[in-house]
């Protein structure tokens, strides 16, 4: 008589869809004890396989460890959120009136299960189910039309944003589904599934090195293929990154009713019995890979062919294809990856650097040449054509800038003065703050081609290690000279100042005192732009500039705040990243929705204006917010403001009135639209700022005096107010600042545009701000052919406070290398302070006219206001006045433009015991026409 025994230990050769049944037969049974040591053991062979995973929870939900199994498979539905047998598995852990129960009824309904309260469901929830069966039966259409009503309401169902990618996939180029594929991926960077088809279009589009790294990063995740298995069928074109999980050598006791039901012979002979029709080798813990012995430079350069782009097919299983080379597999074959991938990094700047520095050398090259060879031999090189030939190239790199810059490795220069420090803090605080201010340049030097160096300009052993001797002085010219000699001895070993930041206020390092270049109250303009180059030409900056205040007083909190957040800022940029994707313009509702509803997780900007100047004011917030929607006093107030919306959002833009002898910056009424009310209403006030111990915002202020700060403090200056209360940086103006009131855009409206501009695509502030004003230079010079006095105010005028490696997106593709530029053409400073008081018997009556009637709006009252008129000249002697143009002595001047004159007016009005000047200034040509306006902020 034939016994069955209580379980049968026969050594099984299993392949995986044989272990799946196994294990699936026996929880059903249930034999939970089994499954949980028959997972362990794949798991320790194979521990990213997801569905093994998955009877793990299962069998631990059995044995009563539910916290145990709801750790487990929460894990797994983050990798793979389809997997709808986990909600099945995370429903059986939670508690009865758990809050997230509904959450999980809710997905396992998007993927098609039952659930009692299906008629409860909200309407995004039916709509992205009927997606989901539109899209399984490959109607595209109307699957699309469904996901459209569910985009906005399921924003944060990660579902939602599967089917999105699926649909975009199947009827949108690869350039479409790797923008998005990349979006998502970054929200939801444990799903395996937004990783393959990013892959899957970095592949098609030629990057088969990303692309490979990425699948290889999945293959760790999903190390049994369950979700390429789903998306592309079990024979994946990219199959062979995944391990070779063929067959599985097992030797635990099966269950003799589990042993039954996967009809087993339980008495047999003892000897091995295999499963029928499967391969007998059995696969154990795979090997370590040997490196080959060659170097990997050793190995050819092969470079495969640029993918055909290939019509999407809906199938879920892709139909069979003609055999084709497949870069990946011979990439696998060659290289047999079975582990974490290997990191390629292709570096092209090199040959870009090599490009650009040959047209230094070819010259002087070609000086050698000469000398070397009799006079007959000498060849006539064309140089002039080299240097074309090269900027070519640049532009088809897509870098046309680097035939025009100086690709030195950057350095991160920390400068100040010790006595400056000691005098104002005292000599234990200066130690702390040298303390921090190594702790900074520690964590600089981490940064990817940065180093950094902390500098005391009056300390004879903090300059020496740089060769160069201390300034025994706090004149500010002589600290720009000091940084001119310090960029020479940097260019020996092949480095330059990359940006300068200024340790202490203008109390500890000066600002220097520059000529003001219009006619206004400013006896002089308050500045750090000739820290930021070795010549004269204080307009052209050759690296950035920022500024760590510590405000009046021997209070050095401020200071050490600033240095300490910079510090722990670089520290986290890579723990946090903030990303942002522009999507294409025919996407461009989709691109909308994502900015309204915060898909990406940005907080909504801040934007802040005078109602009369609203107009231009969301020309410049567009660059940011991607919307014009802006506060405006009136009829906002400094009782109304959110003042904890303006501190945290992560750019805060203000188009306020400032004055020199005032803390608040006010609005100022549009009388076509407010017909009552005050005309300059207090918008905001320090008081309304609130204090937080984390890095904040970027704040950019057009504000007259919105960066002045010498003698003030933080409860009497906003800047400061901003930096005590934790935003990165502020960037402002030391004295009266201009714009405009409508297109095109000037002075401080046009360099917010393009520090805006430049934050959105991904850069730091420093090169933001030191971008936006080469920007700004190239534009005016292009429409005038010059620097007028309110370009020339704005560029010196305007500095930066803080953090200048702060970011509000990283990662952006629009991201530029640290480098210097050099403007290729001559900048041109123009001077309009030389009175003429015969020209406007030239303007006449009618030309008179109508430049008030185009200022009044803005500047009411004209009757009463102060006009002067000049003319605007190239060269200029500085007789009776002051003017950078008489300071600055270009090598050589362009030809004088005929007839164009400039005309200043000025007007104050007393409003609430506050007296606000305003100026305007309005340029006509030979012909009387206006061509320019700008009006003081």
């Amino acid at each position: 008589m034939n016994l069955k025994p209580e379980s049968f230990s026969a050594q099984k050769v299993l392949s995986r869809d044989q272990f799946c049944q196994l294990l699936d037969i026996a929880i059903k049974v249930p034999q939970p004890r089994f499954v949980r040591q028959a997972a362990a053991a794949w798991l320790g062979i194979y521990p990213g396989d997801l569905q093994i995973q998955g009877y793990m929870a299962s069998a631990q939900v059995f044995e009563g460890k539910k916290d145990q199994a709801a750790e487990i498979i929460q894990k797994v539905l983050k990798i793979d959120p389809e997997y709808r047998e986990g909600y099945e598995v995370l429903l059986r852990c939670l508690p009865e009136d758990s809050p997230i129960r509904n959450a999980q009824l809710t997905n396992i309904y998007i993927l098609g299960g039952k659930i009692t309260n299906a008629a409860e469901q909200p309407d995004w929830v039916q709509n992205l189910r009927a997606a989901r069966l539109s899209f399984l039966n490959q109607q595209v259409s109307t699957a699309e039309k469904y996901i459209q009503k569910a985009l906005a309401p399921a924003k944060d169902n990660v579902l939602c944003a599967i089917l999105h990618l699926q649909i975009t996939r199947a009827t949108s180029d690869n350039q479409v589904v790797q923008n998005l594929a990349s979006l998502y991926s970054q929200r939801w960077p444990d799903c395996v599934l937004f990783s393959l088809y990013l892959a899957e279009a970095q592949m098609e589009m030629g990057s088969e090195v990303l692309a490979v790294n990425l699948l290889h990063e999945c293959a760790a995740k999903d190390a049994g293929g369950m979700v390429p298995a789903r998306i592309w069928g079990k024979e994946s074109p990219y199959k062979s990154l995944w391990s070779d999980i063929t067959t599985f050598e097992f030797n635990l006791p099966v269950p003799s009713t589990v042993a039954a039901a996967m009809g087993w012979n339980q008495l047999g002979s003892g000897s091995t019995t295999q499963a029928p029709a499967q391969q007998t080798a059995s696969i154990r813990r795979p090997a370590r890979p040997i490196p080959p012995a060659s170097k990997v430079e050793t190995i050819p350069e092969t470079k495969p062919e640029p993918a055909k782009p290939t019509p999407r097919r809906i199938d879920r299983v892709p139909q069979n294809e003609p055999t084709r080379s497949n870069p990946v597999e011979s990439l696998a074959s060659r290289f047999k990856f079975q582990f974490k991938p290997v990191n390629i990094a292709v570096d092209m700047e090199p040959l870009r650097i090599a490009a650009a520095k040959a047209v230094e050398s070819f010259s002087t090259l070609s000086e050698l040449v000469k000398e070397s060879r009799p006079p007959e031999q000498i060849p006539n090189i064309p140089i002039a054509k080299v240097k074309e030939e090269l900027a070519r190239v640049a532009i088809n790199l897509d870098k046309p800038s680097i035939a025009n810059a100086d690709h030195r490795f950057p350095v991160l220069i920390m400068l100040s003065l010790r006595a400056g420090l000691e005098k104002q803090y005292g000599r234990q605080t200066l130690a702390v703050i040298d303390s921090e201010l190594k702790n900074l340049s520690i964590s600089i030097g981490r940064l990817p081609d940065w180093s950094s160096r902390v500098i005391y300009v009056d300390d004879a052993d903090s300059t020496g290690k740089t060769g160069l001797s201390p300034i025994e002085s706090t004149d500010p010219w002589k600290i720009k000279l000091f940084l001119a000699d310090l960029d020479r001895v940097l260019s020996k070993k092949g480095e330059m100042i990359g940006s300068l930041l200024l340790i202490g206020g203008s109390e500890v390092i000066p600002f220097h005192r520059l000529p003001n270049p219009t006619d206004d109250l400013d006896d002089e303009v308050l500045s750090d732009s000739p820290y930021s180059t070795t010549d004269s030409n204080y307009f052209v900056p050759e690296w950035p500039v920022s500024r760590l205040p510590g405000g009046k007083g021997p209070d050095s909190g401020l200071l050490l705040e600033q240095i300490r957040r910079t510090t722990q800022s670089i520290l986290e940029q890579k723990k946090k990243p903030r990303f942002s994707l522009r999507l294409p313009s025919f996407l461009g509702g989709l691109q909308n929705l994502f900015n309204q509803y915060q898909i990406l997780g940005n907080t909504q900007m801040f934007g802040y204006t005078a109602e009369i100047w609203k107009k231009s004011s969301e020309e410049v917030f567009f660059q940011i917010n991607k919307s014009r929607s802006l506060h405006s006093s009136p009829p906002m107030d400094a009782d109304s403001v959110p003042g904890v919306q303006a501190v945290a959002a992560p750019v805060s833009y203000f188009n306020l009135h400032g004055l020199v002898d005032s803390s608040e910056w006010y609005g100022q009424r549009d009388m076509a639209i407010t017909t009552q009310g005050p005309d300059y209403p207090v918008a905001i006030k320090p008081d309304d700022l609130y204090r937080t111990t984390d890095e904040n915002g970027i704040i950019y202020t057009e504000a007259c005096y919105g960066g002045h700060i010498s003698g003030k403090g933080e409860e009497d200056s906003i800047a400061l107010k901003f930096l005590a209360t934790g935003s990165a940086c502020v960037v402002g103006s030391t004295c009266t600042s201009y714009g405009s009131v409508m297109a095109p855009l000037i002075g401080a409206d046009l360099l917010g545009f393009h520090f805006l501009q430049h934050l959105d695509a991904g850069m730091a502030t420093g090169e933001a701000l030191y971008h936006a004003r080469i920007d700004f230079i190239q534009e005016m010079q292009k429409r005038q052919g010059y620097l007028d006095g309110e370009d020339q105010k704005t560029l010196i005028s305007f500095v930066m406070y803080g953090n200048p490696f702060a970011t509000v997106r990283t990662g952006s593709s629009k991201a530029k290398s640290i480098h210097r530029e050099f403007l290729p053409s001559q900048v041109c400073p123009v001077c309009t302070k030389d009175h003429e008081i015969e020209l406007p018997k030239r303007m006449g009556e009618e030309t008179l006219a109508k430049i008030k009637q185009t200022v009044e709006p803005y500047l009411p009252g004209l009757s009463t206001a102060q006009m002067h008129y000049s003319r605007i000249h190239m060269e200029c002697s500085g007789k009776d006045h002051t003017c950078p143009t008489s300071e600055i002595h270009m090598k050589s001047k362009p030809g004088a433009r005929s007839g164009k004159m400039v005309v200043s007016i000025s007007k104050s009005v007393t409003s609430a015991n506050r007296t606000h000047p305003h100026y305007a200034r309005v340029t006509l040509d030979g012909k009387g026409k206006m061509v320019k306006l700008s009006v003081s902020r």
